[in-house]
């Protein structure tokens, strides 16, 4: 705007009012010494003499006051004019002058205002409509009022984006709140998805833990399952070979009692020769069945026992299974404990911004739930650990009891073959003998009756490896009672049939399956 001279005195209001009182101070000595000695030459009277230049001036300095007022009063009308002209436009040009430079200082101030007031309602409407960059633009030629408005629009912009943030949290928490929801429920199928960062790391982790806590599932169930068929099995053939013991044990009682009616006398023995080589003979054959059969239990007896040894090592797998529940529920702890620590930012956030403490105290308190649910999910998971374990422990010290059974019943079987044996070869030095059955009849008779002694101690012990063999019988039910209590432990957890899990429990069941099958093909 162009500009006069400050130094001229015609140029400002302090100048004009000088010159003017100036000037009026010079007219009034001028005019009031040139009327008086008028008046006074026409009039002798001193009192109108004086009076009447006092009224002259008195009209003049009036006249005067009147024009010197609006003149002062003039720049400052047309720059409240101006001024209200910039209020409603900033783009309202200006004149080179107001008249003073008071007042076009004034103007120019006010110009600028006016100009600054108009960056800061247009920045705040960019703010407004969503344009948030207009907030970190630097402004050109911008004063101190307009950066630090700047510096409080990005602050404004700074809690936009913060609130915005707390939406999507708000949004992804109560995303995977209902997702983790699913698992109370007992289903592991389902995954938890999250695309907000913040919570990615939260949702992988529920993801980790369900895919363990499935898996760990799916092996317990398939390992139960595989001993529950082996105990069956080991049941079934157990039944086998206490049938076949009794079987043997009638026929020895029968050959024991036929050797007891064998008549002490060398009359009836000559007489009854042939009879009694005949039933010696039958004896032989009947003692020979029964080592083959003896035999025959020592090969069963000894694949049980293998049997029994595979499921005490997949037991030992099951507590493998234990242990890895165990690491799960650690980290469903250090899962709760880090959600905590959310819940907790969360709450100090809600403290140090008080205008959004409302969304940040809802975020902690969805936070807090979720924590309480895996500190639940944790105890269910620690209770459920507690409960295999002891089910394997108890499974394991029952194999073990029915595997030393077994080697037991071995034993027994091998005793009785032996027995079986001298048996045998005691009859067959009776049918040697029969020249000389006459003559050694008193030795033959003691001899008779230590083979009865040690036929009916075999007998004996084919009855003790019976019981051994039921009491073998009692603890298999046992085991697979105990296997389905197991099972049931993990029926709460429901897991989909995928031909991935089928293909998996058929691998596993596939050497036991042929194992099993050679025991109950086997012909006693």
């Amino acid at each position: 705007m162009a500009r006069r001279s400050a130094n001229s005195l015609l140029n400002s209001l302090k100048g004009k009012i000088w010159l003017a009182t100036s000037a009026l101070a010079f007219f009034i000595c001028t005019f009031g010494l040139i009327s008086y000695l008028l008046v006074s030459f026409f009039i002798a009277d001193t009192f109108y003499a004086v009076f009447i230049p006092f009224l002259i001036l008195s009209f003049t300095v009036m006249v005067f006051g009147w024009w010197l007022s609006n003149e002062v009063v003039s720049p400052i009308e047309k720059v409240s004019l101006l001024a209200k002209s910039l209020e409603r436009s900033s783009l309202v040009s200006l004149p080179k002058t107001t008249g003073s430079t008071e007042t076009d200082e004034l103007l120019e101030t006010l110009h600028r205002t006016s100009q600054q007031l108009q960056t800061i309602v247009g920045l705040m409407e960019s703010v407004a409509d969503g344009n948030l960059d207009v907030a970190l633009t630097p402004l050109q030629n911008s004063d101190r009022l307009s950066s630090s408005f700047q510096k409080l629009l990005a602050k404004v912009s700074d809690s936009i984006h913060a609130k915005q943030n707390l939406e999507k949290l708000e949004t992804a928490v109560r995303q995977i709140t209902e997702d983790a929801a699913r698992v109370r429920t007992g289903v592991l199928d389902g995954e938890i998805s999250c695309d907000f960062p913040q919570t990615s790391e939260i949702s992988e982790t529920f993801n980790f833990l369900a895919r363990r806590l499935k898996a760990i599932t799916l092996q317990v169930r398939q390992d139960t399952a595989e001993a529950q068929n082996t105990a069956l099995k080991a049941k079934k053939t157990i039944r086998v070979v206490i049938q076949t013991d009794e079987t043997v044990i009638q026929e020895m009682n029968q050959a024991a009692l036929v050797l007891k009616q064998k008549p002490n006398g060398v009359e009836m023995i000559s007489e009854e020769l042939s009879g009694s080589i005949s039933t010696a003979r039958d004896s032989i054959e009947k003692a020979r069945k029964g080592r083959q059969t003896a035999h025959a239990n020592v090969n069963a007896a000894d694949s049980l026992r293998r049997q029994l040894q595979e499921a005490i090592k997949r037991t030992g797998r099951l507590g493998e299974c234990s242990a890895e529940i165990t690491k799960v529920a650690k980290a469903v702890e250090n899962l709760a404990h880090r959600t905590n620590l959310i819940a907790l930012n969360a709450s100090i956030q809600a403290v140090e911004n008080t205008d959004k403490s409302y969304g940040f105290s809802v975020l902690a308190e969805e936070v807090e739930r979720l924590s309480a649910r895996a500190e639940n999910t944790n105890k269910e998971i620690s209770s459920l650990n507690k409960s295999i374990a002891a089910e394997i422990v108890e499974v394991e010290n029952s194999l073990k009891s029915t595997a030393q059974e077994a080697a037991n019943l071995s034993k027994f079987a091998v005793e009785t073959g032996n027995f079986l044996s001298e048996l045998e070869k005691d009859v067959e030095q009776f049918l040697n003998l029969q020249s000389k059955l006459v003559a050694y009849s008193a030795e033959q008779s003691a001899e008779n009756k230590q083979s009865l002694r040690a036929f009916s101690g075999s007998i004996a012990v084919r009855e003790k490896a019976v019981e051994n063999l039921k009491q073998s019988e009692m603890d298999v039910a046992n085991l697979s009672r105990l296997l389905e209590n197991l099972q049931t432990a993990t029926g709460d957890f429901a897991l989909a049939k995928t031909p991935q899990n089928e293909i998996a429990a058929e691998n596993n069941f596939t050497d036991l399956s042929v194992d099993l099958e050679s025991i109950v093909n086997f012909d006693i």
